[in-house]
């Protein structure tokens, strides 16, 4: 096959032609445009899904306790403390402890916020005043020096503009307690010190931070929190971690909600996302193969003589056949590396400079943010050069069609 390989390799040289050069030309670009669309396709997913989970990881954590009766969109029922004290002592023994950055219990209670002229219903959650920067690090937000005495809350941007307060403004809490079977509304006046932007409307139009001091008279001693909230470290394996947590929860009402569980809406509506992700990829192996498969029969049409010849010389149909197939892949090969290179380029521009924005109303971030990792880029190169590899099979069988004098009298 090496000798048979060389004299083809130098007769494909020498009767390279302009038209040839031309159809190769347009294959490697179709091929490095459709490699370009896979590549910015799979990125701009990726990179639109793991932003808005970093978004609603910083606010929620990894995983989230509560009680398992709760009702969706509901008030949250409240956690028996001895579960939470009992879980918090047996997490610091476990050899896996070193795996989680924080966990902090925190209550959220439903209440209405009334400022001069409107009035909103949303679900306060009780934040340490040392930890507020914390949960809001990474966010677009504007506030004023707070202190653990200070009766402050943290609003949304959205929510802002709905009740029309700014900073310093005083905002009227108004809780709704149950005494002795007697539901009793109670109000609390306090200050806005800081206004948030996450681009998520679960958050900003419905959550507000307050400091704990201002809902403890509102709940029952032995029912201190509603959610136990954990962070881990970054690159922990999560699934792992969803075990570890699991084998010490203590037995009771409690349930371990994933971060994609627990905003089962948000994360459902992405995965939506992945089916048009795969249409595209599959739209774009098929222009691909057929780029590939029509530049092979144009090859074999051209190199009629040159078949003739390899025949003459004693070559099968199946080693010429081979020489075309060959041939194609390094003209695939081509266009895989110049599309990759150009969507690296993309993706490093459009990350850089964000010329392409979005409604952060309807999908929660300003900008396109393009993520694609190494292992990406290999798979779907690894998968679009083997299809083309098969998808060229079928029309190298056009060789074994072709008549050897013919063949040899051809120009």
């Amino acid at each position: 096959m090496n000798w048979k390989w060389l004299i083809a390799k130098r007769f494909l040289a020498k009767e390279q032609q302009s038209k040839s050069r031309s159809v190769v030309l347009l294959a490697v670009l179709s091929v490095s445009a459709s490699i370009v669309v896979m590549n910015i396709s799979m990125a701009t997913l990726f990179g639109f899904q793991n932003e808005i989970e970093r978004k609603v990881k910083r606010i929620q954590g990894d995983f989230i306790i509560d009680a398992g009766n709760n009702i969706e969109n509901g008030e949250p029922n409240p956690i028996e403390n001895k579960w939470v004290n009992q879980f918090l002592d047996s997490i610091k023994t476990q050899p896996w402890r070193n795996q989680v950055q924080q966990i902090i219990p925190s209550t959220s209670k439903a209440c209405v916020l009334k400022s001069k002229d409107e009035i909103e219903g949303v679900l306060v959650k009780t934040i340490p005043t040392h930890q507020l920067d914390q949960y809001l690090k990474g966010f677009t937000s504007e506030g004023a020096a707070i202190s653990d005495t200070m009766p402050w809350i943290a609003i949304g941007s959205d929510l802002a503009k709905k009740l029309k307060l700014k900073l310093n403004n005083k905002l009227t809490v108004v809780f709704f307690v149950t005494d002795q079977n007697d539901t009793r509304p109670r109000a609390r006046k306090l200050l806005v010190k800081c206004i948030f932007e996450t681009g998520i409307d679960k958050i900003d139009q419905e959550i507000a931070f307050i400091n704990p001091k201002m809902v403890d008279p509102f709940i029952d001693a032995n029912f201190k929190y509603t959610q136990v909230e954990i962070w881990l470290k970054p690159n922990q394996e999560s699934f792992q971690a969803r075990k570890n947590i699991l084998s010490i929860l203590p037995a009771g009402d409690l349930r371990l909600n994933t971060l994609q569980e627990f905003n089962r809406v948000i994360f459902d509506w992405l995965a939506i996302l992945e089916t048009n992700v795969i249409i595209i990829l599959t739209l774009m192996a098929m222009v691909a193969i057929a780029t590939m498969s029509t530049t092979l029969l144009v090859l074999v049409i051209e190199k009629t003589s040159f078949v003739g010849l390899m025949r003459s010389m004693g070559a099968r149909n199946n080693a010429i056949r081979m020489v075309f197939v060959y041939e194609s892949l390094i003209i695939a090969i081509a266009g895989l590396l110049l599309g990759n290179c150009i969507s690296a380029i993309i993706i490093a521009l459009q990350n850089h400079y964000h010329w392409i924005s979005l409604d952060q109303s309807v999908y929660f971030i300003k900008y396109v943010y393009m993520e694609l990792n190494p292992l990406h880029y290999f798979w779907v190169n690894l998968g679009a050069l083997f299809v083309i590899f098969l998808s060229l099979f079928v029309p190298s069988r056009y060789v074994s069609k072709i008549n050897t004098i013919k063949a040899i009298q051809f120009k």
